[in-house]
This record gives C-alpha cells, sequence and structure tokens, in this order.
C-alpha cells in the first residue's frame, strides 16, 4: 500500500508484551518478516540461516542492516561485502 499523505511516517512503535515475544520464540534484535492483510499483521522471526537473502551490494536498504554482528559470518547473507567478514 503506498503512502497516501505526504510526510506520513515510515515507521510506527507497537508495543509488544515481551511474554508475546519469548512465547514465540523471538529475541529482541532478531530479524522480522512482516505480513499484511486486511485488519491483521503478522510478525515472525526470521533465522538467517534458512533463508535465502540475496546481496544486492546496496547496504542502505539491506534487511540484515540493523543486525548486531554475533561473528556468524559463514550464513550472513552479507558476508562477502561486510568489513568485518572473516569469510572473504
Amino acid at each position: 500500500m503506498q503512502n497516501q499523505m505526504k510526510n506520513q511516517p515510515l515507521f510506527a512503535l507497537v508495543p509488544v508484551p515481551y511474554e508475546a515475544l519469548v512465547d514465540a520464540g523471538i529475541e529482541i534484535g532478531d530479524p522480522l518478516q512482516f505480513t499484511v492483510e486486511e485488519g491483521k499483521i503478522t510478525m515472525e522471526r526470521l533465522v538467517p540461516e534458512e533463508i535465502e537473502i540475496v546481496c544486492s551490494g546496496n547496504c542502505q536498504d539491506c534487511p540484515m542492516l540493523l543486525l548486531d554482528c554475533i561473528g556468524g559470518c559463514e550464513a550472513c547473507p552479507c558476508k562477502n561485502n561486510c568489513e568485518r567478514s572473516e569469510v572473504r
């Protein structure tokens, strides 16, 4: 859905009960994917080792950009473009 108002925010902060995150197996900082249906937004945890993210070299729009590096370079989709990668 395209923004219909000028200067509309790109993101909204929506509080989620921590217990709900724990019950869903979601840790704070996990990459998430959102799907939208009429009246419903679904949030699910992405596991980088289980998904195929193709690096386009456009780091500005990278879905992994905000992840804290935990040293799992082999499974990271950004390993070839990361200054900290040990895999190059």
